[in-house]
């Protein structure tokens, strides 16, 4: 299957998968825009309390007070259920999401793992699933309240002084420049430190399954050469995804720094002109501050996206993968007699020559034969084919006079007993 092209389509193929989740999502998102909200009150008190000091309302210092406490009370209880619900809700959706690649896992023929390292097939249950959930429960639900904080700010920032208002808007293309120049960095080495950890994780696997030949052979120092090679790879770039990811927040709040003093220098010249209040003034600045939360949010969330592309276009691709053939409205083979019969047989792994072409085989019932060849000759293939873990190029396969590719994948594997060349136990 040809390799999805990073697109914002990948995520919106993942949303099946997650909205079984929907009315948590939207529970959480309501409990932060509350949050958002109250947020967007705190400037104002402090507005107002600066101009009871300064005696220009007739407002008490103390009861303004009492009402931000209680305001800060109310957003820390909100964000307690907000964290609480988002950690909930994003163990649980890692934990349905890996079931569905699991699933698809054991639908998938054998052909496909034959083709790929198991490092790539466990990353998708372990590394992928878990960035995907992070991203959801972490990332996207905190766009909205981001967006509304922002809005909020600007409109009354403009209310206040548009002028203001106006020079922290002539900002935003300078941020969106600096979030691109830095997102592009980003998605090449997200995909880079997957396949890494894949081949980290490929490395382990084969080493833990081969232990007994790499003792006999005494070739311990050699495979741990080899682990430290692809070790170290994942070392350096997940410093080096560390070191982008690092820099965009700093460098958003670096130039939300800058418009903030100009903000201030122009509200100065404002109040000695007359037509700015000082206690406007520190809601200005407090109102500036928190737009600069939301731009530091958004370039966050712009660098996930980035490095969230390629767990989600792996996913996509794993799940776009053709299963056995189904079995609805096929034949049932049972009682058999046991008669088997090769037609014609010709058969080629992808990307080979044909290791069967032309393949005769009559095997009577009761009798017993072997088959002899040198190692590559299709000894094997004979029973991947009769067990229909790949089915023939051309030709067919009888068992008494069934064509086994009209009959169910489970009967005709439930009739025939394998003892494999390899030692296969599962975990007792």
């Amino acid at each position: 299957m040809a390799k999805a092209q990073p697109s914002i389509k990948s995520f919106r193929q993942l949303l099946p998968y997650l909205t079984p989740h929907r009315r948590v999502l939207v529970l959480v998102l309501a409990l932060m825009l509350a949050s958002s909200l109250v947020s967007l009150a705190n400037p104002w008190l402090a507005g107002l309390l600066t101009a009871s000091v300064l005696g220009t309302i007739e407002l008490s210092p103390t009861w303004l007070l009492g009402l931000w406490l209680g305001l800060f009370t109310i957003n820390s209880v909100l964000r307690f259920f907000t964290s609480y619900r988002i950690g909930s809700t994003g163990h649980q959706l890692v934990n349905d999401l890996r079931n569905r690649l699991y699933q698809h896992m054991q639908v998938l023929p054998v052909g496909y793992y034959q083709q790929r390292r198991p490092g790539d097939t466990l990353t998708l249950l372990s590394t992928d699933a878990a960035m995907i959930s992070s991203f959801v429960t972490d990332t996207l639900v905190q766009l909205l309240p981001a967006l509304l904080t922002f809005a909020g700010a600007f409109t009354l920032m403009a209310w206040l002084d548009p002028t203001i208002a106006l020079l922290a808007i002539l900002f935003l293309p300078a941020y969106v420049v600096a979030m691109k120049i830095m997102g592009r960095r980003l998605r090449p080495l997200s995909r880079a430190w997957v396949d890494a950890n894949s081949a980290m994780v490929s490395v382990v696997g084969e080493n833990l399954t081969m232990l007994p030949a790499i003792k006999a052979f005494t070739r311990e120092q050699h495979e741990q050469e080899r682990f430290d090679q692809v070790n170290d790879r994942l070392l350096g770039l997940s410093q080096l995804q560390l070191r982008v990811q690092a820099m965009l927040s700093p460098t958003i709040g670096l130039m939300g720094g800058v418009g903030l003093v100009a903000m201030l220098w122009i509200g100065t010249k404002h109040i000695e002109a007359g037509e700015l209040a000082p206690h406007q003034l520190v809601s200005l600045l407090l109102y500036a501050m928190l737009l600069v939360s939301p731009l530091r949010t958004l370039a966050n969330i712009y660098g996930q996206v980035q490095r969230t592309r390629g767990s989600a276009e792996r996913i996509i691709e794993f799940l776009g993968q053709q299963p056995e053939p189904a079995d609805e409205g096929k034949q049932v083979l049972d009682e058999i007699a046991g008669h088997i019969r090769f037609e014609g047989v010709s058969f080629a792994y992808p990307g080979r020559p044909h290791i069967l072409e032309g393949f005769d085989l009559e095997i009577a019932t009761g009798e017993t034969i072997a088959i002899t060849g040198l190692n590559g000759a299709g000894k094997t293939t004979l029973t991947h084919l009769l067990m229909r873990y790949a089915d023939p190029d051309a030709g067919r396969i009888l068992i008494d006079g069934n064509n086994i590719e009209h009959c169910t994948v489970a009967s005709v594997r439930s009739q025939i007993g394998l003892v494999a060349q390899h030692v296969l136990l599962l975990n007792g």
